[in-house]
């Protein structure tokens, strides 16, 4: 293999950081996006095209300034400008962003609001850094041809590239992101891009000016990323969301990126919510005659409320076996310093519930299903007729699924995705409206259900749980309803909707997840 001459390494060098910045900026940019358009492909698929757009504009522009013979000092001074630009776009991004949401939130797609609000949101925060990254491409594509055949030099940026985009990749999601968070993720970035502009430029005191710029950029965006909401008490940062905790007052509240759902709250031993859903699923034990063993999956455990209440009506001669799934550690940490996890008799199992229920040995009496991404999006994997299937398939005989669902309406087309999905697998399904809320609990079992005698299992001073049990019905399904399956489960697209909705409206109630 030839040898690269001494005078290309620095071309080369600074080729791999720009690789490394352009794909770090699209990585980090989605987390920006997140908490006012989620992460549904709508939302990358206006990230990605904003970058492909604003890379080739870009590269033809890099590709003029190349044909005037502009140097190393011109591309330091790009550079220069555009670890600035990022920098400005994170400022811009955090406030910009929420008048968007109001902004697109109106129209009648939804779809189309949350592709054409984060498409906007993406081209004014990160549009211009990237197109002035793009433009680094042709200048040092002729400084390599300078020293070897083009075709080589070629060659050679396009592999050095790709390789700084695959650390760029890498590193932000595996260490930076969960570490540091996205806001001094992007700082680092535009960090690295100054330290190569320095590295490019000649002039001693333009380098001093520009970094002092910089420095005090820098320390603005720091001082605003500081700043929360007053009753945010804990916040982190982990590879799947943000994490908070915020202060209601009389308790705790568990949640996720910008806060329109509520995960989890705090509860005190033997003592019930009084709101949402997680009180109705303390019923599950009486739908079916209690055995000496009571054995439950809860998947998307969160910070436990419902392993917590769960065991409300169970009578002391039942012994509970009790399993939490939870994909993200950091929620698992966090519901163990603020919610009493630990206080819970329950096994934690930090994985995906479909990855979980496929490698797991035991068989359940109830397999609750409680997992939402990001927002309230129902993961798809967790939604179709397979993963149904492998519920049952976990279920002991008369075992009960029951899933939290957040709809509109049981004539939601997300409602009925879910319900014909269930019912494909299930010979007896059930729903189960939770009064004064969008949550209705889905239940399926292989035997029937008598919900009038699990009705006269509810302790007295419980009418709203025994009331709820009276109205159980089986979902009325639409002709031609169209069950959820691994091929086909368009989970974010029906509930956008609804998730803009909620993110605006003045007078919402708090969702539940």
């Amino acid at each position: 293999m030839p040898s690269i001459p001494k005078s290309a390494h620095r071309p080369l060098i600074v080729t791999f950081a720009v690789g490394i910045a352009v794909m770090a900026v699209e990585i980090v940019a989605s987390r920006l996006l997140a908490p006012s358009f989620g992460a549904s492909i709508f939302v990358w698929t206006s990230l990605i095209l904003i970058v492909l757009v604003a890379l080739a504009i870009g590269y033809w522009l890099g590709g003029l300034a190349a044909e005037q013979g502009k140097g190393l000092p011109y591309l330091g001074a790009l550079l220069s400008a555009a670890a600035l630009l990022i920098i400005g776009g994170i400022w811009f991004g955090s406030r910009f962003t929420s008048v968007l949401t109001l902004a697109v939130a109106w129209w009648s797609n939804a779809a189309m609001a949350l592709f054409v609000g984060s498409l906007v949101a993406a081209a004014a925060a990160f549009g211009a850094p990237v197109l002035v990254l793009g433009m680094a491409g042709p200048m040092l594509t002729k400084l390599l041809a300078k020293e070897m055949d083009v075709g080589r030099a070629s060659g050679l940026y396009l592999a050095v590239s790709t390789a700084g985009s695959v650390v760029g990749t890498v590193v932000p999601t595996l260490l930076l992101v969960p570490r540091f968070g996205s806001r001094v993720s992007l700082l680092l970035v535009a960090g690295l891009v100054l330290a190569t502009a320095l590295w490019c430029l000649d002039e001693w005191h333009l380098r001093v000016s520009v970094t002092v710029v910089l420095a005090v950029a820098a320390a603005a965006v720091i001082m605003m990323g500081q700043a929360k909401a007053m009753d945010v008490i804990y916040e982190r940062e982990s590879p799947y969301q943000m994490i908070r905790v915020h202060d209601d007052g009389d308790r705790l509240s568990l949640r996720f990126n910008e806060g329109t759902g509520i995960q989890s709250v705090s509860v005190r031993p033997g003592q019930m919510t009084g709101l949402y859903y997680y009180d109705f699923l303390t019923l599950m034990p009486l739908l079916r005659p209690l055995e000496a063993e009571h054995r439950v999956a809860v998947l998307g455990v969160a910070g436990g409320t419902v392993a917590r209440l769960y065991g409300m009506f169970l009578p002391p001669t039942t012994r509970l076996d009790l399993t939490g799934v939870e994909i993200d550690p950091a929620v698992v940490e966090t519901g163990r310093r603020f919610f009493g996890l630990d206080e819970t008799p329950m096994k934690i199992v930090n994985q995906d519930a479909r990855v979980f229920l496929q490698t797991a040995d035991d068989r359940y009496n109830v397999v609750i299903v409680d997992c939402y991404a990001t927002q309230l999006y129902i993961p798809p994997h967790v939604a179709s007729r397979e993963f149904f299937r492998l519920v049952r398939s976990r279920l002991v005989t008369g075992g009960v699924m029951a899933m939290n669902v957040n709809t509109t309406s049981q004539a939601a087309p997300l409602f009925q995705g879910l319900a014909s999905a269930v019912s494909a697998e299930f010979p007896y399904v059930a729903a189960v409206p939770v009064p004064n809320s969008w949550n209705v609990i889905l239940l399926a079992s292989d035997e029937p259900f008598d919900f009038a005698a699990a009705a006269e299992r509810v302790p007295e001073g419980y009418e709203d749980l025994r009331g709820a049990l009276l109205v159980a019905s089986p979902p009325a399904l639409a002709d031609g309803a169209r069950p959820f399956t691994d091929d086909w489960a368009p989970v974010e697209f029906m509930t956008d909707a609804m998730i803009l909705q909620n993110a605006v409206s003045s007078d919402r109630e708090t969702l539940v997840e």
